[in-house]
């Protein structure tokens, strides 16, 4: 039988298969498997990092609806990158699969999901970005500036000459 929590460790041994079940959530089984017997840690605890915030446009004013982004200082563990919106009131929060390290907070009014992972895109927009250390189960606060969305740059003139 499978050892059932809620948080803590479970050490055993790992034959071809294990499942680890939540003691308040049984419909949630953790499985490993592995070809290779051998002895394993797992270690769950519930209240991982969280970061939330407040977005708000030059005027002070709550940007709803709006991408914000959090991205690491390595910028090549693109697995770290995470999205999400406001709300109404320009709220957000960053809480699942977020892992205790250094990063930092953007959000634009007009993004692209792939243009964010481009580091020279970034380059562009670094001094708008927050920095924030996320400690494990720590809850951390950053407001931010939205950047707003660029206006397409005019290639055409005209000239018109009365006459």
């Amino acid at each position: 039988m499978a050892p059932r929590c809620e948080c803590g460790t479970v050490t055993g041994n790992l034959r071809t298969e294990h499942q680890v079940r939540r003691e308040r959530d049984p419909g949630t089984t953790f499985k490993f498997s592995s070809a290779n017997p051998g002895t394993f840690e797992v270690v769950l605890k519930s209240g991982g990092p969280k970061v939330s915030g407040k977005v708000s446009d030059t005027q002070s004013r709550p940007a709803s609806g709006v991408a914000v982004f959090i991205v690491p200082a390595d910028r090549d563990r693109l697995d770290l990158f995470r999205r999400t919106d406001t709300d109404k009131d320009g709220n957000f929060t960053f809480s699942i699969n977020l892992l205790p390290g250094e990063y930092k907070v953007f959000s634009w009014e007009d993004a692209d999901n792939n243009a964010i992972r481009d580091p020279d895109f970034l380059k562009r927009y670094e001094q708008f970005g927050k920095e924030i250390i996320v400690k494990d189960s720590s809850n951390s606060t950053v407001d931010v500036l939205v950047i707003p969305a660029q206006e397409p740059p005019c290639h055409a003139q005209f000239r018109f000459v009365l006459g």
